[in-house]
Order: C-alpha cells, then sequence, then structure tokens
C-alpha cells in the first residue's frame, strides 16, 4: 500500500513537471509567433519601401541638369555621369542592399518557423504523456480506492 501511495506521489511530481514544462513552452510559443508576426510585417515594409524608392528614380537620375544648362562637353559629361554612375548606384540599392534585407529577415523568418515546430512538437508530446501519466495515476488510486484529485 505505501508503495502505491509513492508511486501516486510520484505520479503527480510528474503531472506538475509536464504542466510546467507544457505552461512555459506556450509562453515562448505565444513569443515566436510574435516575433515571425513583426519579422513578417517587417518584410512587407521593407518590400513596399524598395517600390517608393524604385518610383523615385526618375527623381534621382534626371536631375534639372538639361542641355539648355550646360553646353557642349558638359551637357556629355552629366549625361554620361547619369547613366554610368547616378544610375547604376541608384539601382545598386534595392538590388544589393534591400535583397540583402530581405534575405536576412527571410533567413530569420525560416528560423523562427523551424522554432515554433520544434516548440509545438514538445508540446504535443508532452500533453501525450501528460495524458498517460494521468491514465496510469487513475489506475493506481483505482487500485487503492482512493481519489487523490
Amino acid at each position: 500500500m505505501i508503495l502505491m501511495w509513492l508511486e501516486v506521489s510520484n505520479l503527480n511530481s510528474q503531472l506538475i513537471h509536464l504542466n510546467q514544462l507544457i505552461s512555459s513552452s506556450n509562453i515562448r510559443l505565444q513569443e515566436k509567433r510574435e516575433e515571425l508576426r513583426r519579422l513578417n510585417e517587417t518584410l512587407t515594409k521593407l518590400q513596399q519601401n524598395k517600390n517608393d524608392f524604385l518610383k523615385k528614380k526618375d527623381t534621382c537620375i534626371q536631375p534639372e541638369f538639361t542641355t539648355k544648362n550646360f553646353h557642349g562637353k558638359l551637357a556629355n559629361e552629366v549625361q554620361s555621369f547619369r547613366e554610368n554612375q547616378l544610375q547604376i548606384s541608384f539601382l545598386a540599392i534595392p538590388r544589393k542592399y534591400l535583397k540583402k534585407a530581405k534575405n536576412i529577415i527571410m533567413d530569420q523568418i525560416r528560423k523562427i518557423e523551424q522554432e515554433i515546430a520544434a516548440i509545438e512538437s514538445n508540446i504535443t508530446s508532452w500533453k501525450r504523456e501528460q495524458a498517460m501519466v494521468t491514465k496510469q495515476k487513475r489506475e493506481v488510486e483505482n487500485q487503492i480506492g482512493v481519489d487523490f484529485r
């Protein structure tokens, strides 16, 4: 009889521990989901900023310097600068830097999604274990005719 009481006590301890694991994992899961939401929002804003930036291309590449303002060689130099340096530099921003930022965010999103999947898997396993321990506890309680709930 004492062994059965000890077994019930042990099972109660296991249930308490499993409840703590599930609770703390649910909190972490909510934190990770919020982090994922913020990253997705950031990615959307980055894309919007990229689109807004590209809409400004003409403003940056076509400054108010025209052949009316300049003559001869100077007009050609300004045009050459626009086409060969300014435009290339302007387009490098979304192609290189914004793409790099997007890739960093996407990598972080994938990492968070994997963490969420792992947490969910752990919670599912612990809930299964919790159900098994609860069942064992009831069986022991039935054997000794006592309900410890």
